[in-house]
């Protein structure tokens, strides 16, 4: 491990993690956000190899028990960190998942919606902490492996975009050849490039646009004629 990392105190991070926080102020809910809290400097500052469930606890000042008490694995807290911080900024921004769902004639536009937010969200975060977490380091990234782990991440984002991909299928809007899980995991990787380019942009890319036009050229191409019939 970086001597660097080893002489840091196991402290208060430097970022803000307010946003996390929740009404219900348990000594539960202190415990994870200071999980969290470290957690978002240790990217920060070392980026994603020194993120050891060790150093995690240590940095915290927990034992490895608490930390498997509230998560599954390192995976799962960044998992949780990235869930449970987007269900606050929409709250902040008056937003939900219902509303975003609700938003747009068609499922396209409802789906683009949905990850024009998390574009947002990722800004909001800051670029620092995203371009440690958007890593070939993290496995949590890997959507390819998930589907053959028992202990598979919750992916609040993704559980939407497939409820809008079952209905649109179940109406008859999709394709035959192609599942809602394939359309899933397709559209998961053009946003995970769209968020990478921004990265080596050095934030100057402008996400939303880029996810409204190759998003709607990617789901224009597995709808059927009746989704054209329909809205024209």
């Amino acid at each position: 491990m970086d001597k660097k990392l080893q002489q840091t105190e196991p402290a208060q991070s430097k970022l803000d993690v307010s946003f996390l926080k929740t009404s219900r102020k348990t000594k539960s809910q202190e415990t994870i956000n200071r999980v969290l809290g470290v957690t978002s400097e240790m990217l920060k500052c070392y980026g994603f190899s020194a993120l050891t469930v060790t150093n995690i606890c240590k940095a915290a000042s927990i034992s490895n028990g608490t930390f498997f008490h509230y998560f599954k694995s390192k995976n799962g807290l960044l998992a949780y960190f990235l869930n449970e911080g987007f269900n606050t900024y929409l709250e902040s921004q008056h937003q939900s998942f219902e509303s975003l769902c609700s938003q747009g004639r068609t499922f396209c536009e409802r789906i683009i919606n949905i990850y024009i937010e998390y574009a947002k969200y990722c800004r909001h975060i800051g670029i620092d902490f995203i371009t440690r977490y958007y890593t070939p380091e993290n496995s949590a990234l890997n959507r390819y492996s998930h589907a053959q782990q028992e202990d598979d991440i919750n992916d609040i984002v993704s559980w939407h975009i497939l409820n809008q991909l079952y209905e649109a299928k179940h109406e008859g809007l999709i394709k035959a050849e192609y599942s809602e899980e394939e359309i899933e995991v397709d559209l998961c990787t053009i946003i995970k490039g769209i968020i990478f380019d921004w990265c080596l942009s050095n934030g100057t890319v402008n996400m939303e646009k880029r996810i409204e036009k190759l998003l709607s050229i990617y789901l224009h191409s597995v709808v059927t004629d009746t989704f054209f019939q329909l809205y024209k």
